[in-house]
C-alpha cells in the first residue's frame, strides 16, 4: 500500500476508535470517522487553492454547490474505500496490531496533521481576507 493511503486509513481508524471509545457502536463510528476525514481533507483543499490566492493574487471562484460536491464527492470515495463491506473492521484489525512505539508516533503526526490543518486554514483565510 502507498504511504498517503496507508496515512488516511490510520487517520480514520483513529477517529474511529476514539468515537467507539466514547459512545460504542450505536453512534456509527464509521460513519462519524468517515465525515472526520472527508470534512479534513476537503478543508486541505480549499486551504490549497486559499494558498494559491493569497500567493499569485488571483481570486478563483469556489462555488457553495461546489464545495458540497466536493464534500460529498469525497464522503462517497471514503465509503467504498473505508467503510463498505465492512472494511472499517479489516482497517481496525490491520492497526490494532500496532507496538506503543508505532501508536505513540503515529497519534502524534495525527494531532499534529490535524492541527496543521486547522491553522493553515484559518491563517491562509486571514491573509487572504486582510
Amino acid at each position: 500500500m502507498s504511504v498517503p493511503y496507508t496515512a488516511y486509513k490510520y487517520l480514520y481508524y483513529r477517529i474511529y476508535a476514539w468515537n467507539l471509545r466514547m459512545w460504542g457502536e450505536s453512534d456509527l463510528p464509521q460513519f462519524n470517522a468517515l465525515f472526520g476525514v472527508s470534512a479534513l481533507i476537503l478543508m486541505n483543499i480549499i486551504t490549497l487553492v486559499t494558498a494559491f490566492e493569497v500567493f499569485t493574487g488571483q481570486r478563483l471562484s469556489l462555488s457553495r454547490a461546489g464545495v458540497i460536491g466536493g464534500g460529498l464527492a469525497l464522503i462517497a470515495i471514503g465509503y467504498f474505500l473505508l467503510v463498505h463491506g465492512g472494511k472499517y473492521r479489516k482497517i481496525a484489525k490491520e492497526f490494532d496490531k500496532e507496538t506503543q512505539s508505532q501508536r505513540k508516533w503515529r497519534l502524534i503526526a495525527c494531532v499534529f496533521y490535524v492541527a496543521l490543518s486547522f491553522v493553515g486554514f484559518f491563517w491562509l483565510v486571514e491573509l487572504r481576507n486582510s
